[in-house]
């Protein structure tokens, strides 16, 4: 089950566990920016979902505006995207990714993420976004149609 949130869970320190245990530290930096209030996921457009099953956290991933996009560019960024080892290929990925890409269709023209993972790249290449060579903290793109 996917679902958006507006404040942290309670087991989130299992997903900040598991991605530590990979060298990720992009879990422990969301609940650190979360807590210390720099990023909330609260401003226009922005949202924070999770992955649940069985009443279990097993992913997450957030919406922000884009802070490196040009002004012009109305574009949201894909942040911290993470699925717990044991359940990636079994759709959680492709679920928080297809409701932050609904969410973000209502509010920017543009979707950005940034990674140099390969597993990641080839994700974010499969669901169509396109790669972008040269464009600071930018590694893919996806064009949004606007409601």
């Amino acid at each position: 089950m996917i679902r958006q949130i507006d404040a942290l869970p309670i087991d989130i320190d299992a997903l900040v566990s598991a991605a530590d245990a990979e060298g990720l530290g992009m879990v422990d930096q969301l609940v650190t920016d979360f807590v210390s209030g720099a990023n909330r996921f609260d401003q226009l457009g922005e949202g924070l979902w999770v992955a649940e099953e069985h009443h279990r956290l097993i992913g997450v991933c957030g919406l922000n505006q884009d802070p490196f996009a040009r002004s012009e560019e109305n574009a949201g960024r894909v942040r911290r995207l993470y699925v717990i080892p044991q359940w990636r290929k079994k759709g959680a990925a492709s679920q928080l990714a297809d409701a932050v890409e609904l969410h973000a269709r209502k509010h920017f023209a543009l979707l950005t993420a940034f990674t140099s993972d390969p597993a990641a790249r080839a994700f974010y290449e499969a669901r169509g976004y396109e790669t972008v060579v040269g464009v600071n903290k930018r590694s893919f793109q996806l064009c949004l149609n606007q409601l």
